[in-house]
C-alpha cells in the first residue's frame, strides 16, 4: 500500500483520536529502519521526533499530500468496525460521528453515518418521548447500534488491507 494512503489513515485516526501519537511513531520509525535514507522524505524524520498530536498531524498531512481516495476513510472505517465491543460503542459511535464530518469524498456515505448517529442520539432520548419505558428506549438504542455495526461491517475487508499494510511496514 501506498505510503501516502498508510499516512493518510493515520492522519485521520488521529484527529478522530483512534491512534495514538506512539502508534504513529512507531509505524514512521519502522518505515525508516527498512527503506534508504536517500528514498525517505524529510516529514518521516521530522515525525519520528515529535510527541506533539497537532504537529504530527501536519506531518501526515504532508506525507499524504495529493491523496484524495476514499480508500483512508473506508479502511478506518474497516478499523473501527474491528475495534468494535460494546463497552465502547458510545466512543466508537463518538469516532464515526468525527470520521463522518471530516468526509468530503464520499457525501453520501458521510450523509449515511451522520443520519445513523442522530439516530442512535434520538434513541437515547426515546425519541422525544420522555414517558417511554426504559426498557423500550435501551431497545431503540440498541437497534440503532446495530444499525452502525451493520454500515460499518460493509468495510470490514478494507480493514484487511491495512492488515497487509502493516505487517510490510513492519
Amino acid at each position: 500500500m501506498e505510503q501516502k494512503i498508510i499516512a493518510d489513515v493515520y492522519r485521520l485516526g488521529l484527529l478522530i483520536h483512534f491512534f495514538t501519537v506512539e502508534e504513529v511513531i512507531h509505524w514512521v520509525d519502522h518505515y525508516i529502519e527498512k527503506n534508504d535514507v536517500k528514498d525517505i522524505p524529510f516529514a518521516f524524520f521530522d515525525l519520528s521526533l515529535t510527541k506533539d498530536r497537532g504537529r504530527a498531524i501536519e506531518l501526515l498531512s504532508q506525507i499524504s499530500h495529493g491523496y484524495k481516495g476514499a480508500l483512508s476513510i473506508q479502511i478506518l472505517l474497516g478499523l473501527v468496525y474491528h475495534n468494535w465491543n460494546d463497552a465502547n460503542a458510545k466512543s466508537i459511535i463518538n469516532e464515526v460521528n468525527q470520521l463522518a464530518s471530516l468526509m468530503n469524498s464520499d457525501l453520501l456515505l458521510s450523509g449515511t453515518l451522520m443520519a445513523l448517529v442522530d439516530q442512535y442520539e434520538e434513541a437515547l432520548k426515546g425519541y422525544g418521548n420522555p414517558r417511554i419505558p426504559e426498557h423500550v428506549r435501551k431497545k431503540y438504542e440498541r437497534e440503532a447500534i446495530e444499525e452502525i455495526k451493520d454500515v460499518l461491517a460493509h468495510y470490514e475487508t478494507d480493514a484487511m488491507l491495512w492488515g497487509n499494510a502493516e505487517d510490510f511496514m513492519r
